[in-house]
């Protein structure tokens, strides 16, 4: 894996205009691909983070090296669609929709486990594929795929859980165990918290979150905590 030296040009279509809160330290090229640190600003894409979205315009180097959040990276994000060399592109990836992985800010893959999932083949152009892109806010390509509520009390997550806005009203401290990572590789949970209590996540066995045994959320009430796999632990964005 070697991140980018020089600007490149994945030919994105589609998406919207933002400007995201950049890592002070960032400095991306042009066209590199973003994701979220654990404290939520973007940069570089670094494997198993939130993807972002992919840099419009470059950074001047006079301009980084400030605090986190003192300048914006301007970038493609949400829904779009890029074209860029994947090793081993055959027609059949786009039949089946192959899953996209990036290992860095500017290699794409196929490999889950421990890489950022950004999207998947649609289409083969000659040796690069077509890849439909999805930022990590519109949980996993398929945007919101609705509400549930969680009973009031400490629960293990469910698969099917994934990707929805988990509501929850907690009368009192409670903790959801996530399930192992590795089946969730790219996917997130949203847990909304509408009582004032603390919301603890436990990683399955041994697995981390946020680089520690347990995590905990917002213990205000209407507090939003999210919770992404990269499949091998978990972080919160």
């Amino acid at each position: 894996m070697v991140a980018l030296a020089l600007d490149v040009d994945f030919t994105p279509s589609g998406g919207e205009f933002r400007r995201l809160p950049s890592e002070a330290a960032a400095n991306p090229f042009g066209g590199s691909l973003l994701s979220y640190n654990a404290a939520g600003f973007a940069h570089e894409l670094v494997a198993g983070e939130p993807f972002a979205g992919i840099t419009r315009v470059a950074i001047e180097t006079a301009k980084a090296a400030l605090s986190n959040g003192a300048r914006f990276i301007e970038v493609i994000a949400g829904a779009f669609t890029i074209t860029a060399t994947i090793a081993g592109i055959v027609q059949d990836d786009a039949s089946r929709r192959r899953r996209v992985y990036a290992q860095d800010d500017g290699t794409l893959g196929f490999t889950a486990t421990g890489n950022t999932l950004i999207g998947c083949v649609v289409g083969v152009d000659g040796t690069k594929a077509i890849v439909a892109c999805r930022t990590a806010d519109l949980a996993d390509g398929t945007g919101c795929q609705g509400n549930a509520t969680l009973a009031d009390a400490s629960v293990t997550l469910l698969v099917s859980q994934l990707d929805k806005i988990l509501v929850m009203t907690a009368t009192a401290a409670r903790t959801l165990t996530l399930p192992p990572a590795a089946q969730c590789v790219g996917r997130t949970y949203t847990v909304v918290t509408l009582g004032a209590f603390a919301i603890t996540f436990d990683g399955d066995a041994a697995e981390l979150v946020n680089g520690a045994a347990t995590f905990a959320g917002g213990a205000t009430a209407g507090s939003v905590n999210r919770i992404y796999s990269t499949g091998l632990a978990w972080v919160s964005f």
